[in-house]
């Protein structure tokens, strides 16, 4: 993952920034910006040592600084996660708006469970027929998620010969042991 690099405070930022802009052949700021990446008032604000760079133009710019100084460049800049500032951002707004974020969580978990077509009792007993369904369900049977809240779980197998085994012994087990209402069989060629 990338890493932000700030330089230091206001004075060590823009000792580093002049250093790399009188040895890049550029004499205004404007032209010296632009030349890396970087907009009028990006530069403003990373000369105030207010903005961090990412480390990529960290280590471009070094090479621009005179090898007695690298090093100490190196040592002394400080290196955060490339999405530091977003936690940052994301703990303050939480801690100022606690009650927003609760309610928020309340309303998702709401939806989440009104989301919930089937539900059955994962503790019933073991029967024949639940029995027979694991059966079929270890040799045939498949379960997917789609997203966060669609799951799917079905069964393969050859039209041929599984078909009405599925249709008059699986599906009614499925519809009982399960509450299922509906249950939708899809035949490929």
């Amino acid at each position: 993952m990338s890493e932000r690099v700030f330089i230091g405070d206001k004075n060590k930022t823009r000792v580093f920034f002049e250093l790399t802009r009188q040895n890049s052949g550029f004499s205004s700021w404007s032209d010296f910006g632009n030349s890396i990446g970087l907009s009028r008032s990006e530069m403003g604000y990373v000369l105030a040592g207010q903005r961090s760079i990412p480390s990529e133009l960290f280590e471009q710019l070094l090479v621009l600084v005179p090898k007695t100084k690298r090093s100490h460049y190196q040592k002394t800049a400080i290196r955060k996660p490339k999405n530091w500032g977003q936690k940052l951002a994301g703990k303050i707004t939480y801690s100022r708006h606690k009650e927003l974020f609760e309610r928020g969580r309340l309303i998702s978990n709401k939806k989440r469970k009104e989301a919930v077509k089937f539900k059955f009792d994962i503790n019933q007993p073991l029967s024949q027929d639940l029995s027979e369904f694991l059966g079929a369900f270890a040799g045939d049977g498949f379960t997917n998620q789609y997203g966060p809240y669609r799951f799917q779980t079905g069964f393969a197998g050859d039209s041929r010969f599984d078909f009405d085994y599925y249709q008059k012994r699986i599906i009614p087990i499925t519809k009982q042991l399960f509450n299922f209402k509906t249950i939708k069989i899809h035949k490929k060629k």
